[in-house]
């Protein structure tokens, strides 16, 4: 408590020394120093609140045992929610369940699966220890279903040299179950989510073979919306975007009012030249989750999808010319928290776009806003600072800045254990590109060694399916040959506009970047 109040005047200080101009960065990084005391990354509040059942979520069903239509109903609810990884409400709809039979073992089974996905992990442990308990009153297929997600957790949790076996052991364990019970379509999509790289797998980084188990599901259980919302991911990982996209509008006209369906829509038509009506998709999904953060009260942050959803719609905004409310789509994701230590790394887009549209002194203050913030920020922001302080051709700077974001990011990895994957998958390009910038000035074998490294790098965005990847990777890649020409390889700068054809071909190269700002304070190497 003593820390958190000591946290508390520290953000007060901060909004009460700076003026009306610096309000709103002061503001959002007072927010953010509130963050870093720690605390659920979540309310717990919200999730004990009661909810309504609702429509245009999604209509999905799997009986279980219950004398309480209305524990059916809750679960129900929960499961749809579980499909589109509306945690928040996924964990209300199934205490709901529990409340009007608490000895339902699935609900408690749901409620683990909700918990642990906001890495609420103790609570997660809690309540699949309870479905465990309760499961001998279930029948044998729901029972099967509370052993399999125990399994799955055992696998999570498991030392890095053990989780390939125990992944596999999960996944024959769904087979086994699938071939006792062929008539739930839940296992079915439970065994797409399995082929993913690793136990933890929820439907976002399938491939081939997840395709196979979710094209089975719907052939048995046609309409199921959570098959469609795999198939999306699934069918963009491996670059079929236009199979992505029929998926994709069946899911956002299953469920109008769920965000992630109209986002997920939205993160497959640039990829077939569709901007403006990928625009049209993160602005539905942009107003539902205001809405929602609105009628229920939500702290800023909390709902894990809001920040991504905004970065993705300043993406779009960019890429149509609208750089004004790209900027603001930037700002609104920079002053939204994010709690969770790995992630963060998004609120380096704003220094990101500030760089890319020549204002490279904000850019700088941008960056560096980011050290109080997540161990994902903290490292992204020290790279993007150096990249900015390259462009200002303060080159010692620029090195020690890249050395600082090398070190933060070996000690978010550290701290992350397990997770430090999603660092590495994150956070790691910006540190790499940093380091091929920076070689870029140098001479002879240097030289060569970074312009070869510049164009892995190019190739890696251009080759990548996902939006994720090169929506960003497009405006990355015009910083990049920016930087390149500065350093007076105007050849590698024109191989690099050709690679961002391969990305999008109608865009324009050199069309967002400008000119830096550049006070005279700032100006040369230091």
């Amino acid at each position: 408590m003593r820390r958190k109040k000591a946290v508390i005047g520290a953000a007060l200080l901060l909004l009460s020394s700076v003026g009306a101009a610096g309000q709103e960065t002061a503001a959002a990084s007072a927010a953010h120093a509130l963050c870093a005391s720690g605390g659920d990354y979540v309310d717990p509040a919200i999730l004990e609140r009661a909810v309504p059942l609702r429509e245009g979520i999604g209509k999905i069903s799997q009986r279980v045992t219950t004398a309480s239509g209305e524990a059916q109903a809750y679960y129900d609810q929960g499961l749809a929610y579980l499909h589109s990884y509306v945690w928040i409400e996924a964990a209300r709809s199934f205490r709901e369940a529990i409340r009007r039979d608490g000895k339902l073992a699935m609900a408690w089974m749901g409620l683990a699966r909700a918990e642990q996905a906001m890495n609420r992990d103790t609570a997660a442990a809690e309540a699949i220890a309870k479905a465990r308990t309760l499961s001998a009153g279930a029948s044998k297929r729901e029972a099967t279903f509370v052993a399999l997600r125990a399994e799955q957790i055992a696998a999570q949790e498991a030392p890095p040299e053990e989780e390939s076996a125990k992944h596999d052991a999960y996944k024959r364990a769904i087979e086994r179950a699938i071939a006792a019970h062929p008539e739930d379509a839940e296992l079915w999509v439970l065994r797409g989510n399995a082929e993913e790289p690793g136990p933890w797998g929820r439907g976002q980084a399938g491939g081939v073979g997840a395709i196979a188990y979710y094209e089975a599901a719907l052939s048995r259980f046609p309409g199921h919306f959570g098959a469609h919302h795999y198939l999306i991911h699934a069918f963009e990982n491996v670059g079929r975007h236009a199979e992505a996209a029929v998926h994709g509008k069946i899911y956002a006209e299953a469920a109008p009012r769920v965000a992630h369906a109209q986002h997920m829509y939205g993160h497959v038509l640039p990829r077939l030249g569709r901007w403006k009506e990928a625009l049209e998709q993160f602005a539905k999904a942009d107003a539902i989750e205001r809405e929602y953060a609105r009628a229920e009260n939500l702290r800023p942050g909390d709902d894990w999808h809001h920040v991504h959803n905004l970065q993705l719609l300043g993406f779009t905004y960019l890429r149509l010319g609208r750089l004004h409310d790209a900027e603001v789509s930037f700002r609104r994701a920079f002053a939204t928290p994010v709690r969770y230590p790995i992630y963060g790394w998004q609120h380096a887009t704003l220094a990101e776009y500030l760089l890319l549209t020549g204002r490279a002194e904000e850019a700088l203050r941008s960056a560096r806003a980011l050290a109080d913030r997540t161990p994902g920020a903290r490292a992204a922001g020290a790279a993007v600072e150096g990249e900015v302080l390259l462009a200002l051709g303060r080159t010692d700077e620029a090195r020690e800045a890249a050395r600082r974001a090398a070190r933060l990011l070996a000690e978010g990895r550290k701290a992350a254990g397990s997770q430090a994957r999603w660092l590495d998958r994150f956070v790691g390009p910006y540190v790499r590109q940093l380091e091929a910038e920076l070689g870029l000035g140098g001479a002879g074998a240097k030289a060569a060694e970074a312009e070869s490294a510049v164009r892995g790098i190019a190739d890696e965005l251009a080759s990548n399916p996902r939006f994720d990847a090169w929506g960003e990777g497009l405006f990355r890649l015009e910083r990049i040959a920016e930087q390149a020409k500065r350093a007076g390889r105007g050849s590698l700068a024109a191989e690099i506009h050709a690679t961002m054809r391969r990305i999008d071909p109608d865009y324009a190269a050199g069309s967002t970047a400008r000119p830096l700002e550049v006070s005279s304070a700032g100006a040369g190497t230091r």
